[in-house]
């Protein structure tokens, strides 16, 4: 009789741990495979969705083969707010209005939330930042282009 009690409830039990996990693309280590990927701004081939180290401030960083960018702040990170600036340009040297970019900031380590950038009237992104500790703060990018994300990339800046 105790069988038929235990039986079932070990079913139960069992069920929840042998269930396929949910997919989520945006964390999973096999991305490039996966059919919801993104496509660069000049082609349709998948890109990797971790995030890129940048390099340093003011340097070129390519997107795909027809655009790059720079980014700087518009003073010396410190506490309070400072807005960080990114010239979007195609290889042309013409500045890119056509991109939405967001950001996260935070502590190393800890998830941000995602801010859109704001495009002023002389064709420069900016998104105002609040560093509101001292210690390591990492900046995520990411660009998306007529609704597709096209890039990824990050950076580490002590404050």
């Amino acid at each position: 009789m105790k069988l038929i009690f235990l039986l079932p409830l070990s079913l139960v039990l069992l069920f929840p741990i042998t269930a396929p996990a949910q997919h989520n693309c945006n964390r999973c280590p096999k991305a490039k495979a996966c059919s919801s990927n993104t496509a660069t701004a000049d082609s349709a081939e998948p890109v990797d969705l971790a995030f890129r180290k940048l390099p340093g401030v003011g340097k070129k960083v390519p997107i795909g083969s027809s655009h790059y960018f720079l980014y700087r702040f518009d003073k010396t990170p410190k506490l309070g707010t400072i807005v960080l600036k990114i010239q979007l340009c195609k290889n042309s040297g013409a500045k890119e209005k056509n991109f939405e970019i967001a950001g996260l900031a935070g502590l190393k380590g800890q998830e941000g939330y995602e801010s859109q950038f704001k495009l002023n009237r002389l064709g420069e992104y900016l998104l105002p930042i609040n560093f509101n500790r001292h210690g390591e703060w990492e900046i995520k990018l990411i660009f998306r282009h007529r609704g597709q994300e096209v890039f990824r990339g990050a950076f580490t800046i002590k404050v």
